[in-house]
């Protein structure tokens, strides 16, 4: 089981090392970048080998629509192996979290669909609006 984190930005390496000081974890989580020193067509080229070589693979992308997840998205869906591999866009600390502690730490035996649906249904818990107006 494989976690790749993707974004514009340092947003994937940034997500990895926050996941990296909360859990301790490093093994089996990467991150790419899309960042002005890549082209879309490298990014399309690392994120196209990525996906062939991880059978079991989580994707979080920074936001839904955006180039990383749509390449993502794209390769996932092109790849004919791709029945244990899905694409989470707008994936916020708390989300990848949740998957990482659920399959990385803990090793739950839920399926992997239901480890996801679970930490996304729960992204609207793990967010909150602070304010001194009412």
């Amino acid at each position: 089981m494989k976690i790749l984190i993707v974004g514009h930005g340092e947003y994937g390496s940034g997500m990895k090392s926050a996941i990296k000081l909360l859990t301790g974890v490093n093994d089996n989580i990467d991150a790419i970048n899309l960042n002005e020193e890549l082209t879309h067509n490298d990014y399309t080229m690392m994120l196209q080998e990525y996906v062939a070589n991880n059978k079991d693979l989580v994707i979080f992308a920074d936001m839904t629509g955006g180039a990383p997840f749509q390449i993502a998205s794209r390769e996932i869906l092109l790849n004919e192996d791709s029945e244990n591999q899905f694409v989470i866009g707008g994936a916020s600390v708390g989300c990848i979290l949740e998957v990482v502690m659920n399959t990385l730490v803990l090793k739950s035996e839920d399926e992997l669909k239901d480890i996801i649906d679970s930490a996304v249904n729960n992204i609207k818990e793990m967010t909150s609006v602070i304010s001194r107006k009412d």
